[in-house]
């Protein structure tokens, strides 16, 4: 008795996994309405971004100089450039405490106050 009730479950928990498992087709009409929502909710906020960027780089007067010899003479843009792992280990090499807990930005101002010493 018990047996069979055991078989009878297996099977309907199969039966219920390949009822799970089927393809549900989707209505055109919700599926313009996804996109429609994408477009909304992401294309647009970037678009807005983007212009926003390109505007302020167009009226902006400081633009950062261009990669060459300014870029290895210069501290601060050197660092600029560092990403935070190479931020880290030059932390290290020059001693500097608690590096480890600090974020990219606040290790970025440490070590630029380090090497300007």
């Amino acid at each position: 008795m018990l047996i069979t009730w055991l078989k009878q479950k297996k099977e309907v928990s199969k039966k219920r996994n390949l009822q799970n498992l089927e393809i549900v087709p989707i209505p055109k009409a919700t599926m313009r309405l996804y996109a429609i929502l994408a477009v909304i909710l992401i294309l647009i906020p970037e678009w807005i971004a983007e212009l926003t960027i390109t505007l302020e780089n167009i009226f902006s007067q400081i633009s950062l100089p261009k990669r060459g010899l300014k870029w290895e003479e210069d501290i601060e843009l050197r660092l600029a450039k560092m990403t935070f792992k190479e931020l880290r280990l030059l932390a290290e090499d020059l001693a500097i405490k608690n590096y480890s807990r600090d974020t990219k930005q606040m290790l970025f101002i440490r070590l630029l106050k380090k090497l300007n010493k």
